[in-house]
């Protein structure tokens, strides 16, 4: 009776009854493997005189520490082996039993590998596209390993991801940004099957926009427009067009989300007035506070704040310690009309930002107070007097230094933003503060 045997974990098994032993020891020969799969191979060997019973091992050889040979007696001269691994080595040693006690001297063996199966992925898709995520998903023959490598590239840096299934959500990735993406089986250390088909993608852009809600208008960076509540208008800093036209003068409340933390803006051209159409205007004239500007602290290269307060007549204080300035240029009537405005509050190093262009900035802030007393000028609207108010040198705004802005004059620079719970914290040389400055431990 031929039998079949099952090599898996370091066991050998038999199916089928053994025969009575046979008499004779001398050592078979021409032992050899022949249709080998990827996990079946089928054992034959030449019997001595009189042989009936021999003793097979298979020994696993392609580690470093190969695995302790796996054993059983046969009763013919063949065997099919099932449940090999791809790609690894065996040796076969194969023996007459001669008795209950003894094998033949010498023995028959030969070498062989299994093949690497075909695991070239195919139907290669991707799915779910988000601004900052997408899933990948592709199809493999059963016996392929379970480990796969998927390869990102966005134009300028590679990214390759671990998978132990055929499916793969990639998430952080950047919005608006074009992708490259392909998928191969591992199947080992530097050992790797062929790349499926390249797939391209991108992911959308992730909108800036505003929601007004029971006299409330917030800016959220997210892909939650369509489930919030409210009169929602995107909004673009290089291009902010007319907003507001319905409710300008029923907004009493600005509050910018934490979302708008990682929000790509160069500009916040009229981002509290929503502009004019020949004899009409639109600015928040009812607004009274601004929630949440430290929000805005991680825009890098900020250039325009044209018109950013446009009109925004009841508004009494304004706090500008939460924004780069280091990059801006344009100013024009940043402020203007703003007739209830007192204070403005800015950086103790704002002196530093001296690229403004010299536009008119203060039109019509007649209640504006600096530091020190200096009181607003008509005559003092530009970006002379934009700066802190100090004895002999006079200006509109408040040094404030305290917050983000006292830790960050104090210590070292950020060395990490952190939204947790929807919140802004601050980390710095291991340590964590809140946008207030208090050090969370």
């Amino acid at each position: 009776m031929r039998k079949t045997i099952l090599f898996v974990l370091g066991l050998l098994m038999t199916l089928g009854a053994q025969t009575a032993k046979a008499a004779g020891c001398s050592a078979p020969t021409n032992a050899q493997v022949s249709n080998i799969t990827t996990n079946t191979a089928v054992l034959t060997w030449t019997p001595g005189a009189g042989q009936s019973q021999w003793h097979v091992r298979i020994t696993d050889i392609s580690s470093v520490n190969p695995n302790s040979p796996t054993a059983y007696n046969v009763d013919e001269p063949y065997c099919e082996i099932i449940v090999l691994r791809p790609n690894t080595s065996y040796w076969v040693q194969v023996w007459t039993i001669c008795s209950e006690e003894e094998w033949s001297t010498d023995y028959a063996q030969t070498t062989f590998t299994t093949p690497l199966p075909n695991c070239t992925p195919t139907n290669f898709q991707v799915s779910n596209i988000t601004g900052t995520s997408a899933t990948f998903s592709w199809t493999a023959t059963s016996d392929c390993p379970s480990q796969w490598q998927v390869h990102l590239y966005n134009g300028s840096v590679v990214q390759k991801y671990t998978a132990n299934t055929n499916s793969y959500t990639i998430t952080l990735l950047q919005p608006n940004t074009s992708y490259l993406a392909k998928v191969r089986a591992v199947y080992g250390y530097d050992s790797y099957g062929d790349w499926s088909s390249e797939i391209e993608f991108s992911t959308p852009a992730i909108p800036v926009y505003t929601v007004f809600n029971n006299g409330t208008l917030t800016y959220y960076y997210d892909e939650e427009m369509d489930s919030r509540t409210g009169i929602k208008e995107l909004y673009d800093g290089t291009n902010p067009g007319m907003r507001f036209t319905s409710y300008n003068t029923q907004v009493t409340k600005a509050v910018i989300d934490p979302s708008m933390i990682n929000a790509p803006l160069t500009s916040l051209n009229s981002m509290f007035y929503g502009g004019s159409h020949r004899t009409e205007t639109y600015p928040l004239s009812n607004l009274t506070s601004i929630s949440e500007l430290d929000n805005l602290y991680n825009m890098e290269g900020l250039t325009d704040l044209t018109q950013m307060f446009f009109g925004c007549r009841s508004l009494t204080s304004v706090d500008l310690t939460g924004i780069k300035f280091s990059s801006v240029k344009k100013v024009l009537e940043m402020f203007s009309g703003c007739t209830s405005l007192k204070t403005i509050y800015c950086r103790e190093d704002w002196n530093t930002y001296t690229s403004m262009a010299n536009a008119e900035i203060f039109n019509n802030c007649s209640s504006l107070v600096g530091a020190n007393g200096t009181l607003w000028d008509a005559s003092h609207i530009t970006k002379e007097y934009a700066r802190p108010d100090k004895p002999g040198q006079p200006g509109y705004f408040t040094a404030k230094t305290q917050g983000i802005d006292q830790i960050t004059n104090d210590q070292s620079p950020i060395t990490n933003k952190i939204l947790r719970d929807g919140q802004l914290f601050i980390e710095i040389n291991g340590r964590t503060y809140d946008a207030q400055g208090k050090e969370i431990k």
